[in-house]
């Protein structure tokens, strides 16, 4: 966790993991998601995937989080409502000292790292702070010909499937369990 360890720390971790279910299963039987962070590390991972050439997994979800940060609408609000001064570009915490033109830093920065993107789930919030960013990503994978799925629910925040006691956040879950399931081989 930053500030003690910074960028790349997280994607050398999901990498060692991941050569070691590598050791036990086929590519085609792993799917990795992560919400929020944890779905931009998703795309981090393929990237570094890529960079290392590893095989990549069968599918890929990024909840609430996404390929690029700071995109959109959220470059432009985003900074007011969060308190941060984006346009300074200064990286903060973990990723300070990182490029951030680097797409191990931000996927897609590279036209040819996402278009080597396994199948993409994509979900957000209509009151989702990161929706710009996850619509950002789902469209230029889109362009670059992966097979990308969007999935939008209205009214719900950041926290749509952190709210696990709601129909919504139930809703979503179904919908991450049937993306694998339907992408992911036979173990």
């Amino acid at each position: 966790m930053a500030p003690e360890h910074r960028f790349p720390a997280a994607s050398e971790d999901v990498v060692a993991v991941y050569r070691e279910l590598l050791k036990v299963y086929k590519p085609e039987n792993i799917g990795i998601y992560g919400y929020s962070a944890g779905g931009v590390l998703t795309s981090q991972s393929v990237a570094t995937f890529l960079e290392e050439g590893l095989p990549l997994p069968a599918a890929i979800g990024m909840i609430a989080g996404a390929a690029g940060e700071w995109e959109g609408d959220l470059m432009h609000i985003g900074g007011a409502l969060a308190g941060f001064d984006f346009f300074a570009e200064q990286p903060v915490d973990y990723f300070e000292g990182a490029d951030m033109t680097n797409p191990l830093v931000r996927p897609s920065n590279s036209d040819d790292v996402m278009s080597q993107f396994p199948p993409s789930l994509l979900i957000s919030s209509t009151r989702d702070f990161a929706l710009s960013n996850v619509i950002h990503t789902h469209r230029q994978l889109v362009r670059l010909g992966v097979n990308a799925d969007l999935q939008l629910w209205e009214g719900m925040g950041h926290e749509l499937i952190g709210a696990h006691y709601t129909p919504e956040a139930r809703e979503a879950y179904d919908v991450i369990v049937k993306f694998f399931d339907y992408h992911l081989g036979n173990p």
